[in-house]
């Protein structure tokens, strides 16, 4: 059996709650990675994919201005 330990990335790339959407996705574009974890203050709130991204970018967000919003559910 294949645990998550067993595939998971230690080395977690993040992004501040008051970045952009371009921001984030040039990030991931750098880094070549599809998702980045998002910080307030200095805890995780969140995370952020090439798929919400994707979503903005359709809705029509003007990504150097869009800041990111995220749910009202806490992690953990």
């Amino acid at each position: 059996m294949i645990y998550v330990k067993d595939v998971m990335t230690r080395k977690v790339r993040s992004v501040a709650s008051s970045a952009t959407w371009q921001e984030a996705a040039e990030m991931m574009a750098k880094w070549k990675i599809g998702s980045l974890a998002i910080i307030g203050g200095r805890r995780p709130v969140g995370i952020i994919t090439e798929g919400d991204v994707s979503k903005a970018a359709a809705q029509g967000r003007d990504p150097p201005k869009a800041h990111m919003s995220f749910q009202k559910n806490p992690l953990g």
